[in-house]
C-alpha cells in the first residue's frame, strides 16, 4: 500500500474533457510547457493547429513557464481547442512552423494580422436544399498554381486559400502586413488555377482585391476536366481602384477546376486574394 501511494505521489493526473485520463511521472516534466510536450506526445490533438489548455484543480489556466512540481499528486483538466491568433513562419531551413499564443516566439501584432476579418469576404450565395459555404480551403484539399508569384515564395501563393487559423487554415506570415498575393510584373498571362481535388457544384467565384495594385480585369472560369473552360464572366475598366472584392455568380454548376485571371493598372501585377468558389459537394438541384 505504501508503494502505490507513494507511485501515487509522483504523478500528475491529466483529465481530458472528453473523458481520456494520464498519468504522467513528475519525472517528465519540469515546468508546465514540458508538460504539455508529454500530453501532446501521449494524446495527440485532433488537427495539427489545435491548441492545449490545462486548468488546475483551482480552475486557473496554468502558466507554461510555471514549474510542474506544485501539480504532483492533482487532477489538471485538458482540452484542445482552436487557436485563433495562430499563423505559420518559415524556419532558416526552409520548414515551417504554426506558432499560436502560448509559443514565446509568437508575436501578437502578427498573430492580429494572421486572418482575413469576415467583413472582407466575397459574400456566400444561397442554394435551396443545400448549405453553401466557400470550398477554396487549404484545409478542404484544394491546391493551387499560378503563372507567376512576386515573391517566389510557395506559402505566400497558398495564401490564397487560407483564410486564417481561427477559420481552420493558418496563413503565412512573411511579415506583419497583409501578405497577399501578387503576381510578377512582367507576366504577360497571369492566371490562378485551383484544383478541388473533386467535382464540386459552384455558385459563385471571386476574391478580395485592394487599392494597391489594384485591378484593371479580372475574369473567372470553371472546368470539370481542366481541358474545357466555361465563362463566368469578365470584370474591366478599372473600376476596382479602391479595392473590395469581385466575383461572378451563375446557376449551381459542376466544376474540379477554377481558373482566375487577374492584371493591375498599377506598376506591378496584380494583388488579390483569399479567393473564394461558393458552393456544396452533391447533386445540382433539379429546377421544379
Amino acid at each position: 500500500m505504501a508503494a502505490s501511494e507513494s507511485d501515487t505521489a509522483r504523478v500528475i493526473n491529466v483529465q481530458f474533457l472528453g473523458g481520456t485520463v494520464l498519468r504522467l511521472p513528475v519525472g517528465v516534466a519540469v515546468h508546465v510547457r514540458d508538460l504539455v510536450t508529454s500530453i501532446k506526445a501521449a494524446n495527440p490533438p485532433p488537427t495539427p493547429y489545435a491548441r492545449l489548455k490545462l486548468i488546475s484543480q483551482a480552475a486557473q489556466v496554468l502558466d507554461l513557464s510555471g514549474a510542474s512540481a506544485s501539480l504532483v499528486g492533482t487532477t489538471i483538466h485538458a482540452v484542445y481547442c482552436s487557436s485563433e491568433l495562430g499563423y505559420l513562419v518559415k524556419n532558416s531551413d526552409g520548414t515551417w512552423i504554426f506558432l499560436q499564443e502560448d509559443d514565446d516566439a509568437w508575436s501578437e501584432e502578427m498573430g492580429k494580422k494572421s486572418f482575413v476579418d469576415e467583413d472582407r469576404w466575397v459574400s456566400p450565395t444561397e442554394s435551396d436544399g443545400h448549405v453553401v459555404e466557400n470550398l477554396a480551403k487549404a484545409s478542404n484539399g484544394v491546391s493551387i498554381t499560378a503563372s507567376s508569384n512576386f515573391f517566389q515564395d510557395l506559402e505566400i501563393l497558398n495564401n490564397l486559400i487560407r483564410l486564417g487559423s481561427k477559420f481552420g487554415d493558418p496563413r503565412y506570415m512573411m511579415a506583419a502586413d497583409d501578405n497577399s498575393f501578387v503576381f510578377a510584373s512582367d507576366d504577360r498571362d497571369p492566371k490562378l488555377i485551383l484544383d478541388f481535388g473533386r467535382t464540386v457544384v459552384l455558385t459563385r467565384i471571386g476574391s478580395i482585391c485592394y487599392a494597391e495594385s489594384w485591378l484593371d480585369y479580372f475574369a473567372a472560369e470553371s472546368s470539370d476536366d481542366g481541358n474545357s473552360w466555361l465563362d463566368w464572366g469578365t470584370d474591366k475598366g478599372g473600376r476596382r481602384r479602391d479595392g473590395g472584392v469581385v466575383f461572378f455568380d451563375r446557376e449551381p454548376t459542376s466544376a474540379r477546376f477554377v481558373r482566375m485571371r487577374a492584371t493591375s493598372g498599377h506598376f506591378s501585377g496584380a494583388r488579390i486574394g483569399p479567393v473564394f468558389a461558393y458552393g456544396f459537394v452533391g447533386d445540382i438541384p433539379v429546377a421544379s
